[in-house]
């Protein structure tokens, strides 16, 4: 058995458009498997065994949507044969026989409120996002003082007031 597995990753536009591509031509064999984000291996393992594919995948999968921090949608037919983690979480766990893509769409449509908090080396960015659109961002960088490469009592002062903060 060889893998030929592939790893993508897609932004919202070109994932929605692969679903309507996916939906369009999609057959009533098969079955599509909605699991939600921190399942017990027992639950996960029970509902992926509907899917008629070698023990070993059945396996990789299974582990696969264990570590899944948001959920994992698995689509198998003749035809195609996807894993895919999305970017929020699943709400409900679901069997659905044929490819039904519906679920994956709808949480791809929908214009989530995030805030965005990137720390580094005393700099920070903070921003607020709906959707695809920046609402409103701050950035600038703390109060941490420099390193004093000179030896003595000042250069022992600083390092304490960086330890500090």
């Amino acid at each position: 058995m060889t893998n030929t597995a592939q790893k993508r990753i897609y932004n919202r536009t070109r994932m929605l458009a692969w679903l309507e591509e996916l939906g369009a031509g999609s057959s009533a064999s098969g079955i599509t498997v909605s699991l939600q984000p921190n399942l017990p291996r027992e639950d996960i393992h029970k509902h992926i065994k509907q899917v008629p594919a070698h023990p070993d995948i059945v396996e990789q999968c299974t582990y696969r949507a264990g570590t899944a921090t948001s959920g994992t949608v698995i689509i198998w037919s003749e035809k195609h044969k996807y894993l895919v983690h999305p970017p929020f979480p699943i709400a409900t766990t679901c069997i659905t026989p044929g490819i039904d893509v519906s679920a994956l769409r709808d949480l791809l449509s929908f214009d989530y409120l995030i805030g965005v908090v990137l720390v580094r080396l005393g700099a920070y960015a903070v921003g607020v996002t709906k959707g695809e659109k920046l609402l409103s961002s701050k950035v600038g960088t703390g109060n941490i003082h420099a390193r004093h490469h000179k030896g003595g009592s000042s250069a022992n002062r600083f390092r304490r007031h960086r330890e500090k903060q």
